[in-house]
């Protein structure tokens, strides 16, 4: 055939909404002769099924389309609720690792507590001048104890005096004026669970004097009731700042 025949240059098939359609078009006008079907081939193209036949079949091949997509998002979504599972059971295990943590700590904690106990009965000591002070135990119930110490008597007397104590009074409930007091009795409590949390704080004043970056407050006490209070039993701890108050 001539070179300028058209039936040797490429096929343009317009578009159809059919894609069949044009593919039928491009076979039949095909230069070759083998690749042109023949009428029955023509017949049995899709081109020419029924109208409904093609609709059941793109709906075949949309169904298709459907179930395999389907199929993956079920698949997706199993992926989905297995990485979900292994998540919770590590939630678990976390908590149940933490819980765990929180009782070894709780148990270590208590058995500090336990042992600061042993330390505190170990190293309390009551005051020499308390009563039966060699057989007391820590736990003992505190007890009322009348003095009856000359010395401790006449400087709890001294205690008294100087600085304008015992010139009136705004406490004064008896009509008149008095210019002194005197000491009629005196009792001491003895209260052993008191004294040891006295001596655990005295202890840990004395352990932070110094690592603090100040030092202790210095009390301003009269001078007859400091050289008074000198005389009572029991020395002041100084280091931690220990000194005698009167109150009433």
């Amino acid at each position: 055939a001539p070179s300028g025949d058209p039936l040797t240059q490429a096929v343009q098939i317009p578009p159809h909404r059919d894609p069949d359609v044009p593919l039928l078009l491009a076979a039949l006008l095909s230069p070759t002769r083998e690749r042109r079907p023949s009428a029955a081939q023509t017949l049995a193209h899709p081109a020419f099924a029924a109208p409904g036949q093609r609709m059941r079949k793109e709906a075949l091949r949309q169904a298709v389309e459907v179930d395999s997509r389907l199929a993956q998002l079920l698949g997706e979504r199993e992926e989905i609720e297995r990485e979900r599972r292994r998540l919770s059971a590590r939630e678990r295990a976390l908590d149940e690792q933490q819980a765990a943590r929180h009782r070894e700590l709780d148990r270590k904690a208590q058995a500090l507590r336990e042992e600061e106990a042993k330390v505190q009965i170990a190293c309390f000591s009551f005051p020499p001048h308390w009563s039966a002070a060699a057989g007391m135990q820590p736990e003992a119930a505190l007890s009322l104890v009348h003095v009856t110490d000359r010395g401790v008597r006449a400087a709890l007397q001294a205690c008294m005096e100087g600085t304008g104590i015992g010139e009136g009074g705004r406490d004064q409930r008896l009509p008149g004026r008095y210019s002194k007091l005197v000491l009629q009795e005196a009792w001491r409590v003895e209260n052993p669970g008191l004294m040891q949390g006295y001596q655990g704080a005295q202890r840990r004043v004395m352990a932070l004097e110094g690592k603090v970056g100040a030092s202790l407050m210095k009390e301003k006490i009269r001078p007859e009731l400091y050289r008074s209070a000198a005389d009572l039993p029991w020395e002041l701890q100084k280091s931690c700042g220990e000194v005698r108050l009167l109150h009433g």
